[in-house]
């Protein structure tokens, strides 16, 4: 079992199998094990064997090289006993360093925390005070071994059911207050139902939650899925550039989402204001709204803004787009979009008040 597991890593993620091995060898620990075991393997024929005086560092690069070529093959060369003393220290290394990085989270929650206050005092963030700190009373956090982490980001991710924000150990530590900072925006974002974690545990057996996920702009089902496992989410581009925008507010700079960030700045630019946006991206389902009123009436301003200014059904045409390109990637979607689409092309969809110029592309 442990053997198919490292041949999947190998092939999905090979530079977390290479951190395994590396941290292994570099440690000091005998490699007598892992060099019988690659020169055991025919078909390994490491360069180190030709009788080369070569340096450590070039031999265990050599080594590495040859072990996850192999196990890309679905050949499990590394006996259990040599896979025993890699776990083994991998275990011991990977708990210490969760708990380095759940200290550094607990030490470094004021410099988000206290920026955010700020900022929504200050009316440059819709979010009330009182809301921002209930949501960081009751934030969980969760530190995952980046060789086995199933994130939906690379380096982290908010997982909205349970209301915690879960990081990789293989954050590089100058962008840990980033990856932090985005993964808390998405926890102050608006949901469709925001209670504390407990109570909001989708193992709970007595808890009937409702299918439909909110997190910002962006909104899902969580019993559908595509052909590829995933949830088909809406307009997760806006949400994302909203979450890095927000993001620069608090550390001074963004660093992700760049194509998604330029497409909001376009979209701002055409005349949709920045405070309709995040007042729909901070707006929580209104449970308590009476009966006829609009359960989410900041975000159906954005709807009839964008509508009013290209036309009707604009964003939700947009993201198909996006979808499309990106074969249901929209991440690559929006990449596409951008690469593909000039300048003039651009101003076309986005600068011209009468014609929806979008909507017509969509229907030819």
């Amino acid at each position: 079992k442990i053997q198919n597991e490292l041949i999947k890593i190998a092939n999905h993620n090979p530079i977390a199998f290479e951190s395994l091995l590396l941290a292994y060898l570099g440690s000091g620990s005998d490699s007598s094990k892992i060099e019988q075991d690659v020169v055991s393997d025919a078909e390994s024929t490491p360069y180190f064997l030709s009788g080369k005086d070569i340096g450590l560092d070039d031999k265990n690069r050599l080594l590495i090289k040859a072990i996850i070529s192999r196990y890309r093959e679905k050949e499990a060369i590394l006996s259990s006993e040599t896979l025993v003393q890699i776990l083994e220290h991998h275990r011991v290394e990977i708990l210490a360093k969760e708990q380095e990085i759940m200290r550094w989270v607990e030490d470094s929650l004021p410099q988000v925390e206290e920026p955010v206050i700020q900022l929504s005092e200050q009316g440059k963030l819709p979010i009330p005070k009182d809301v921002i700190k209930e949501r960081f009373a009751n934030l969980q956090f969760k530190i995952l071994d980046e060789m086995i982490a199933t994130l939906d980001e690379k380096w982290g991710d908010f997982c909205v059911e349970i209301h915690c924000v879960r990081l990789s150990t293989g954050i590089p530590t100058d962008k840990r207050l980033h990856v932090l900072a985005h993964e808390i925006f998405h926890a102050l974002s608006g949901q469709i139902e925001y209670t504390q974690a407990h109570y909001n545990h989708p193992e709970d057996p007595n808890r009937n939650q409702n299918s439909i996920i909110k997190t910002g702009v962006s909104f899902y089902d969580k019993n559908k899925r595509t052909i590829h496992g995933a949830h088909p989410v809406t307009l997760s581009w806006l949400n994302e550039a909203l979450t890095e925008e927000a993001v620069s507010k608090v550390v001074g700079i963004a660093v992700s989402y760049e194509d998604e960030r330029n497409l909001l700045k376009l979209l701002v630019g055409a005349g949709i204001p920045e405070d309709i946006l995040y007042s729909a991206y901070f707006e929580n389902y209104g449970h308590d709204q009476p009966k006829g009123n609009h359960r989410l009436p900041k975000t159906k301003k954005l709807f009839e803004v964008t509508n009013k200014r290209f036309g009707v059904g604009f964003l939700m045409n947009l993201d198909n787009l996006i979808r499309i390109l990106g074969n249901g990637d929209t991440l690559k979607g929006t990449a596409v979009l951008m690469e593909t689409m000039n300048r003039e092309n651009l101003k076309k969809i986005f600068g011209d008040n009468t014609t929806p110029t979008l909507v017509k592309t969509f229907n030819r």
